[in-house]
């Protein structure tokens, strides 16, 4: 498997460079309160809020025929950490798949990158409807020393199209499992929601809504197994603008209605706390 890995990263870089047209790159920074501290530990009786999670993520895509695409991605995500991907892409009429390696980087001292491999098919009737699979996980299969660590991402998701607007029904969860000194913990965040993607033909901009129930946990499995949960009903905001032909600009809102604690977090509420997770970002389209 590791060596499909490669011959895959290999692959995508000698067809990058031997077509090259147009080339996307982009950057984003993140902001949010809405997720656990990377050091809580299970003697915390609170809910998020009092640390400001912050990340950084760049990309670039590399158109290399009207079918198929490169992406070049590293995002530091609240729930997985820092995972860098190289992905290729290919559209036909009527299916899209995307597949390649996904690597964790620098997310434990011992360990400086740590692959897995990551899927994404979408089948579509054009104008009518689309589904969408997506399936990531690392290959490590085993926890042996602290530090050692799991990566995990899936989304089911099914949209329709309506004037203007398509409206998706999905459920997504991300979990990060990781060896402890005294057992495991895992983070997990399921999501289920329904994402509108409103657009209108020349208009510099669209909007994204997003309405989502979001259940998020940290599990402590040691001497004394527990676990610190919430739920959020959450309300996201999109807008992508086209300020110049090359040039867009990003910002991305998710903001927490009402939150409640579970499990040890129990009668805790978000009465006296805003909570939320932020992205702004920019790209900027390079003809060659």
């Amino acid at each position: 498997m590791t060596r499909i890995i490669q011959a895959v990263g290999i692959i995508a870089f000698v067809l990058a460079a031997a077509n090259l047209t147009a080339l996307e790159i982009g950057a984003h920074g993140t902001l949010g309160t809405l997720d656990f501290a990377r050091d809580r530990d299970s003697t915390a009786s609170s809910l998020p809020g009092d640390t400001y999670l912050w990340g950084i993520g760049v990309f670039g895509t590399q158109a290399i025929s009207e079918d198929l695409a490169i992406d070049i991605e590293f995002d530091s995500d609240p729930i997985l950490r820092n995972i860098g991907s190289t992905l290729l892409t290919y559209r036909g009429p009527f299916f899209s798949i995307r597949f390649g390696p996904f690597f964790g980087i620098l997310n434990a001292p011992g360990t400086i990158v740590q692959s897995g491999l990551s899927t994404t098919v979408h089948l579509f009737v054009p104008g009518i409807v689309i589904l969408g699979l997506r399936s990531d996980t690392s290959l490590a299969s085993r926890l042996v020393a602290p530090g050692d660590y799991i990566q995990e991402q899936s989304e089911l998701s099914l949209g329709v199209y309506v004037p203007n607007a398509i409206p998706t029904l999905y459920a997504r969860t991300k979990r990060y499992t990781w060896k402890t000194a005294t057992g495991e913990a895992v983070d997990t965040l399921h999501a289920y929601g329904l994402r509108t993607d409103v657009f209108e033909k020349n208009v510099p901009y669209r909007v994204v809504l997003d309405f989502a129930y979001q259940d998020a946990s940290r599990t402590f499995h040691d001497a004394q197994p527990s676990t610190h949960r919430h739920g959020s009903l959450v309300l996201g905001k999109k807008v992508v603008l086209d300020v110049l032909d090359p040039l867009r600009l990003l910002v991305d809102l998710e903001s927490s209605i009402y939150t409640f604690g579970l499990d040890e977090l129990l009668g805790e509420t978000s009465r006296d706390r805003y909570l939320f997770r932020l992205r702004v970002g920019a790209s900027y389209r390079i003809d060659l």
